[in-house]
């Protein structure tokens, strides 16, 4: 939490951006239904391979936020010393752990969506897409978030070297 009184945008987007993705996302998918079944059934948008390269992201993303996690927790001395045990390094571990989860469900909530024939005209089947979807929106808005902060946080130097 920002040291002010009140919080900045930046600490609200970063804390609350993956969940008003998500919310804008189920808005846009209750009064955009008719196009998107209609697209869909279509062949407009192809949801097969939509299933299958949000599989293989979401694959990739899992892997990746394990090693950032691994690295965080494992690594002493540096940058990462410098933060271990304050409130920052909680709230990014904490977003560490909730996007490598996300990531891991959505990889899993995937593949029966890849094999099994979908039928989006049906309300509950069109909802069950729209939820995956947004579980997808929820890991990548995480995986950004992590990496971001990572970033923010590995700009720190490790050490001083001798120069020349």
């Amino acid at each position: 939490m920002p040291s002010s009184r009140f919080p900045t945008v930046g600490y609200v987007v970063e804390r609350f951006g993956p969940l008003g993705c998500v919310l804008a996302w189920l808005i846009a998918a209750y009064f955009l239904r008719r196009w998107l079944v209609t697209n869909i059934n279509s062949g407009e948008i192809s949801l097969s391979g939509l299933f299958s390269a949000v599989f293989g992201w979401a694959a990739i993303q899992t892997g990746f936020i394990f090693s950032v996690f691994g690295f965080v927790t494992t690594k002493t001395g540096g940058f990462i010393e410098k933060f271990r045990g304050t409130n920052v390094m909680a709230q990014f571990q904490l977003y560490t752990e909730r996007a490598m989860y996300m990531g891991f469900v959505l990889t899993v909530y995937c593949i029966p969506l890849m094999v099994l024939k979908i039928d989006v005209s049906n309300n509950w089947v069109y909802w069950v897409v729209v939820a995956w979807f947004a579980a997808f929106i929820w890991a990548f808005t995480s995986f950004l978030r992590v990496a971001l902060n990572f970033g923010r946080l590995a700009m720190i130097p490790d050490a001083d070297y001798i120069p020349g």
